[in-house]
């Protein structure tokens, strides 16, 4: 009977065509049909760049961690950690991955082979199948088994471990193991490393943020749009280039990272009340230092409104009034939350004698004490205070445009967003129930 393939051998024969082809030979899917070579030419090259470079593995050396993404400059040390290791409770280090990703040091030329090594086929990257010792290799590796076993005993060769470096460059801690600290024989040094695996994860959670369905995402979020779509930020992310034009000069992970680390924040977080208390002795919300203007949310309105408009070539098309609208709704958003904010008080705090709120203020973040106050109420009634509200932030939003170099009109554009504003407060007081008239109100009416 004729040999019969085994087809999930096959299958693996064929991605690991495929990834030689794409990793040595530099040929995607387009330039392969383009070179018009047959089945059996293609497998011939792809063998023989094969055999030709796994001797370059013993180059290589395996790591979670990397001395030249602490300092380019560095000299090259490999660290490998047992990440079966517990992580301390309340830290993120890289045994708290499941999985980490292994990153590959070494010589740049061997580049191609270490991302071969990295290659997954059947679940499991082809470095874990090699330390496996998996029986199918034999019938990948290679035209015949002398030539797989061979392939096989050179790609086994790279290191799993550096050796330990020291280096003016990098991080050195003197740790004291004994009692003496006048002898330096008593001291341990430290040196701390860039973990890749970790950088790796946080790269690759991170770069969704540059896909079409970001951009929808945020395209929708910015014009008020409702979307099924989730808008992910990282405002606190910063970017760190590390090998300049060749960071396959660090490690094959920092090459596939395009030569970016994404640091984390270590800022101190911004200290924020949890408690609301009775806004006493201000004349306004909206001063420059008022409870409104330090709202996160408004800032961010007013900056991107600012640098949207701030663009040199700006058509004045419908798409042009959505963002502005999106820009102005966002305040809307932003004064509905500071009304609910404040309802956690007690109904009627604004009647205290220190309280100097302009009224229409007053309404809107204590609109329960129009119960008991007929000026208050008939404010209420005729719109007044959402007037009121909506001129102030129109107000407040045209001088910071100014004050961006951005020409804009108080009397055409600043009136219209003030109606647009109170707009839309109006349309959340109509949502609001009516307020308890106190019993001494109602006893004075009687």
């Amino acid at each position: 009977m004729p040999h019969i393939p085994d087809p999930s051998i096959q299958l693996l024969k064929s991605q690991l065509l495929d990834a030689i082809a794409l990793y040595g030979l530099k040929l995607d899917e387009k330039r392969r049909t383009t070179a018009k070579a047959s089945p059996a030419e293609f497998e011939e090259r792809c063998y023989e760049w094969l055999l030709k470079k796994a001797p370059v593995a013993k180059t290589l050396t395996m790591a979670t961690h990397v001395s030249k993404l602490t300092h380019p400059d560095a000299p090259t040390q490999a660290s490998l950690i047992d990440t079966g290791l517990p992580a301390p409770a309340g830290y993120v280090a890289t045994s708290s991955l499941p999985e980490p990703a292994i990153d590959f040091t070494g010589n740049a030329a061997a580049l191609p082979v270490a991302n071969l090594l990295r290659t997954v086929f059947d679940g499991k990257p082809l470095y874990q199948l090699l330390q496996e010792q998996d029986p199918r290799l034999p019938l990948l590796l290679g035209r015949n088994p002398v030539e797989a076993r061979k392939v096989i005993e050179q790609l086994s060769a790279v290191r799993t471990e550096g050796a330990p470096v020291v280096s003016p460059v990098l991080k050195q801690v003197f740790w004291l193991t004994g009692e003496d600290a006048t002898d330096d024989a008593q001291f341990h040094l430290l040196i701390p490393l860039t973990s890749s695996s970790l950088a790796q994860v946080q790269y690759e959670r991170l770069k969704d943020r540059f896909s079409e369905e970001a951009k929808e995402a945020r395209n929708a979020h910015e014009v008020g749009k409702p979307s099924e779509l989730v808008d992910r930020r990282y405002p606190t992310i910063r970017s760190l280039r590390i090998g300049g034009a060749k960071p396959q000069n660090i490690s094959a992970l920092h090459k596939a990272r395009e030569g970016e680390l994404q640091m984390f924040c270590c800022a101190p977080p911004i200290w924020r009340s949890s408690d609301v208390r009775p806004i006493l002795n201000r004349e306004s919300i909206f001063a420059p230092r008022g409870i409104f203007r330090r709202r996160p949310g408004v800032t961010q309105a007013l900056e991107g409104m600012a640098g949207y408009l701030r663009r040199r070539y700006l058509p004045a098309n419908a798409e042009t009034r959505k963002r502005v609208a999106g820009y102005v709704h966002q305040l809307v958003e932003e004064l509905i939350c500071l009304s609910v904010e404040y309802a956690v008080l007690p109904a009627g705090w604004s009647r205290d004698p220190a309280c100097r709120l302009h009224p229409s203020q007053k309404l809107l973040l204590d609109p329960e004490s129009r119960g008991s106050d007929e000026e208050l109420a008939k404010i209420w009634r005729d719109g007044t205070w959402a007037s009121d509200i909506g001129g102030w932030v129109s107000l407040l939003l045209v001088e910071h445009l100014r004050d961006a170099g951005i020409e804009v009109e108080e009397v055409h554009e600043g009136a219209f967003w003030a109606r647009v504003i109170a707009s839309g407060l109006l349309a959340y007081a109509r949502g609001l129930p009516e307020p308890a008239v106190p019993q001494s109100a109602q006893q004075e009416a009687a």
